[in-house]
């Protein structure tokens, strides 16, 4: 039986649809459902700087998000005037939050780094370790040395349903 060019070329396409299909499967994130307030504590115990939670009308202030527009929040920030270590982890209500949420983050950067830049070299040192993860419909932000010790535990909280 011969094969067509035509065929064979289907039959190529047709295979190498199938692996990607399979794969993208393969590769999709876990995202469990997790409870912000105590994944955010246990994820602010592993930042080796001083943090404490902050109330909701600070997060309000320096984000310009009401907080109530939100599923779920958890804000931690630097416990002295001279700390730029924070943490906050977020449960948008639905997708379309999350442009609007970048927005607001890199701003907080940018404000952040505008406040320290020609004195504080360690804190911008410390800013430009900053992550912003976004998996499902939670929102991970955090500034540390440890950032990504926290993003990692942050993803296996995730995977988990933070039962780790």
């Amino acid at each position: 039986m011969k094969i067509s060019r035509k065929n064979a070329i289907l039959w190529i396409l047709f295979f190498f649809l199938l692996f990607f299909f399979i794969w993208t499967q393969i590769k999709q994130e876990v995202t469990e459902k997790i409870n912000v307030e105590k994944t955010g504590e246990l994820l602010s115990k592993e930042i080796k700087g001083t943090v404490q939670i902050e109330d909701p009308l600070l997060f309000k202030k320096r984000y310009q998000l009401n907080p109530g527009d939100f599923a779920a929040l958890a804000y931690y920030g630097p416990t002295s005037n001279m700390g730029v270590e924070e943490l906050l982890l977020i449960e948008m209500t639905d997708s379309s939050q999350k442009a609007l949420l970048q927005e607001a983050l890199d701003s907080r950067i940018d404000t952040i780094h505008n406040n320290f830049d020609g004195y504080g070299t360690d804190q911008l040192g410390i800013l430009k370790k900053s992550r912003i993860v976004f998996r499902g419909n939670y929102c991970l932000f955090v500034i540390a040395n440890e950032s990504l010790q926290i993003e990692e535990s942050f993803l296996e909280q995730l995977k988990s349903g933070g039962k780790k």
